[in-house]
């Protein structure tokens, strides 16, 4: 696993989520986040990690013919 740390924007594209969501998720303590040189970055293996643990969806497919 990848230690990068991604900006914000990056991590938040990687799993579909604002800003205000990340530092959401921080707060939380379900994410955590770095600060280097003024700046907020995401390590890859976290973003890794909470995709992992994510739940699984099932869905049902239709029977009907399109």
């Amino acid at each position: 696993m990848s230690d990068r740390p991604l900006p914000l924007k990056e991590a938040g594209k990687r799993i579909a989520a604002s800003r205000a969501k990340l530092y959401d998720l921080s707060s939380k303590g379900l994410i955590e986040m770095r600060r280097i040189g003024g700046r907020t970055y995401i390590l890859e293996s976290e973003i890794q990690r909470i995709l992992r643990d994510a739940p699984v969806v099932h869905t049902k497919r239709s029977t009907h013919a399109a």
